[in-house]
């Protein structure tokens, strides 16, 4: 990946979701009842990013203290329900079979948390990074002005607010 010198912001135009989710590890002991879903969790962001009319725009999987985390981005929550909720795809026979051989005995937590992002109600800024979450998630990657070097300077020109 190339690495972008400097500092670094992405301002698309359009709203987007951010949905992030995982799995945590609550008892390592029984691995063989967990690993399946760690590798179902990773094969279905796999097979979201090959199918761009998914409504996925990108992915970042991470390691999250005793588990796995993923920060996905949505072109709208629409698409992302439709996903969660399509029997024919992979999130609901794959929840489906958690809760049937792991979901009640505890050793395995899975949370979510769903953001609906508005225009002019976010900033970014990457500083010597490649093409990263929003920035690579919409190609929308652009040099931060030397005005715009704090956060709450980026969010004031953005939002076009004088106030925040």
């Amino acid at each position: 990946m190339q690495i972008y010198n400097g500092k670094y912001t992405s301002k698309p135009e359009n709203p987007f979701v951010v949905f992030i989710f995982g799995m945590r590890i609550n008892s390592i002991l029984y691995f063989w009842l967990w690993l399946p879903f760690l590798f179902r969790l990773i094969r279905m962001v796999k097979r979201l990013r090959e199918y761009r009319d998914s409504g996925m725009m990108n992915a970042h999987i991470f390691l999250s203290g005793k588990g796995l985390g993923v920060m996905q981005y949505w072109e709208s929550f629409d698409k992302l329900e439709n996903f969660a909720l399509d029997n024919n795809d992979m999130h609901m026979p794959n929840n489906k079979k958690y809760k049937k051989s792991v979901g009640k005995s505890g050793l395995v937590g899975i949370w979510h948390e769903t953001y609906l992002v508005e225009q002019d109600k976010f900033e970014t800024m990457y500083y010597n990074m490649p093409k990263w979450g929003l920035a690579r998630a919409t190609n929308h990657h652009i040099d931060v002005p030397v005005i715009q070097n704090e956060a709450r300077q980026r969010l004031k020109m953005y939002s076009n607010q004088q106030e925040l």
